[in-house]
């Protein structure tokens, strides 16, 4: 990895965002291309603490090579200008270059009180179409977490 603090990229260190956080992820249908990641934090300054690292890796981790059994890939991270109706939201798109090779994806992040949500939709089209997805994933659970009062499950 190079630059190899870049390795921590998305993902941070795992242990203590678990220490820290209750999460759950889900894979979106195969065909929609995507992931959704909801945590929520007990604690706010450990969310923006790692909003903050996150933040950056943006700035630092824009482009970086991981290297393996002879192979190279190069990615590239650009921020997305994007808006939700939490109070925080940032995007990114991260295209990855193996040989001829080429993907690309699109991730938005929404903050909500001590709730940190994450889409990642591949892109298969035009960037615009899948940060319109990964708004409308974000919109969706933002609209299901506000819906549901604690010790509630979801109105149907």
């Amino acid at each position: 990895m190079v630059p190899e603090k870049c390795g921590l990229y998305g993902i941070g260190n795992l242990k203590e965002q678990l220490d820290q956080a209750a999460m759950a992820a889900a894979v979106l249908p195969q065909k929609s291309g995507g992931d959704l990641m909801v945590a929520s934090y007990r604690d706010r300054d450990a969310l923006v603490a790692d909003v903050a690292a996150q933040q950056h890796l943006d700035e630092s981790c824009g482009t970086y090579t991981v290297s393996a059994d002879g192979q190279s890939i190069v990615s590239t991270v650009s921020r997305l200008e994007v808006t939700t109706s939490a109070p925080y939201s940032s995007a990114s798109m991260l295209e990855s270059v193996n040989g001829t090779k080429k993907t690309s994806s699109v991730s938005v992040r929404a903050i909500d009180g001590h709730t940190m949500m994450t889409s990642t939709r591949v892109v298969a089209g035009e960037p615009d179409e899948a940060t319109t997805q990964a708004l409308a994933d974000i919109e969706s659970m933002l609209g299901i977490l506000r819906s549901t009062q604690p010790g509630q499950a979801p109105a149907p």
